[in-house]
């Protein structure tokens, strides 16, 4: 069973939300979704986001209003503080912001890497999701990345991720 969540931004500017397994999230679920009816500002977000008694100190605006998720604690730290804010989460997590009006997409995950987020743009849309296999699928110019592969293999650790941006399919990073 696939987990996690995939972002499409088109030509048209429009951004569609997936999330994995599926639309109805049970309360306590490791992906949240969340969006602000009067900006449409969207997140979604996957794992968690640690020490939020510490962030109701450093951003006391967005902790006016009840927050139910981690995804909508994410959303109203943008939207009070934009992504600066952003730069003091801490917690595991991968997440993607789009912000319609802004013609915004922020995609970023926690600086240790928990959780995995990878993109491709083909022309017709920009894709991110938390899942390679899913990109490859759906991506035309998606081929095997054999220089990638010949330096994974080599590597004398395993389940150790490479230092670089590149990934097991051309084209998508």
């Amino acid at each position: 069973m696939r987990i996690g969540f995939e972002v499409i931004l088109k030509t048209d500017r429009n951004a569609e939300f997936h999330i994995f397994p599926s639309q109805k999230l049970p309360k306590e679920s490791l992906i949240t979704f969340a969006q602000d009816s009067t900006t449409e500002i969207a997140t979604v977000l996957m794992g968690r986001i640690y020490y939020q008694n510490d962030l109701k100190h450093h951003f006391p605006e967005a902790f006016q209003q009840d927050l139910t998720s981690d995804a909508a604690l994410v959303l109203a730290i943008f939207r009070h503080y934009g992504s600066k804010g952003l730069e003091k989460l801490e917690g595991e997590f991968a997440l993607v912001i789009f912000d319609p009006k802004q013609q915004c997409l922020l995609a970023l995950r926690d600086p240790l890497g928990n959780y995995p987020l990878y993109w491709v743009s083909d022309g017709k849309a920009l894709r991110v999701s938390t899942n390679l296999k899913l990109l490859a699928q759906n991506s035309s110019q998606a081929s095997i990345n054999q220089d990638f592969l010949a330096s994974f293999l080599m590597f004398p650790y395993a389940f150790v991720e490479l230092a670089t941006e590149k990934t097991a399919f051309k084209g998508i990073r």
